[in-house]
């Protein structure tokens, strides 16, 4: 595992794993949405944001977190490991839901800075409706283009339980 690919939904946990797998692996993480967007929740140039992810996939090891299809054809060409983290959509909420109440008003980590936390009726549609809608097309995608190891976890124990085997400490 040298390029690692993480993709899910919102509130599955993807920054999180990216974190503790770049600390166990010793390379670097980024978040797409760190590069996507602006202060305020305003999305940057896009070729601006491909600039930076291409930039970022070029490097000789590294995870990435996020879906973002525009460059998602690009990264599963490069990547040799990719976590699908298919957990089930009220999972999700009840994960963006309890993110909403750790960072409310404050900037997470794994997002540009001045973006503070929201959750608001479009989130919630995305998470509960239209993510789940594409995910089938989105997976049939990995499956046909992805040739390294594609590892697919349904619910938190799977993931777990296989960070466990690797030697990924869970908190």
């Amino acid at each position: 595992m040298k390029k690692i690919l993480i993709i899910g939904s919102s509130g599955s946990g993807k920054s999180t794993l990216a974190i503790r797998l770049g600390k166990k692996f010793n390379i670097p993480v980024l978040h797409i949405d760190s590069i996507f967007f602006d202060k305020g929740w305003v999305e940057r140039n896009k070729q601006l944001f491909i600039n930076d992810l291409n930039n970022f996939v070029n490097k000789d090891s590294f995870v990435i977190d996020g879906n973002y299809s525009s460059n998602l054809d690009h990264r599963l060409k490069v990547a040799d490991t990719l976590f699908f983290l298919n957990f089930n959509r009220v999972y999700c909420f009840y994960g963006a839901i309890k993110r909403y109440y750790k960072f409310k008003n404050k900037t997470r980590p794994s997002i540009a800075e001045g973006c503070n936390e929201k959750i608001d009726f479009e989130f919630a549609k995305w998470i509960l409706w239209d993510y789940p809608r594409k995910k089938r097309n989105l997976l049939l995608k990995i499956k046909n283009q992805f040739k390294g190891d594609l590892l697919i976890f349904n619910n938190r124990i799977q993931l777990n339980k296989y960070l466990k085997e690797i030697g990924v400490e869970i908190k």
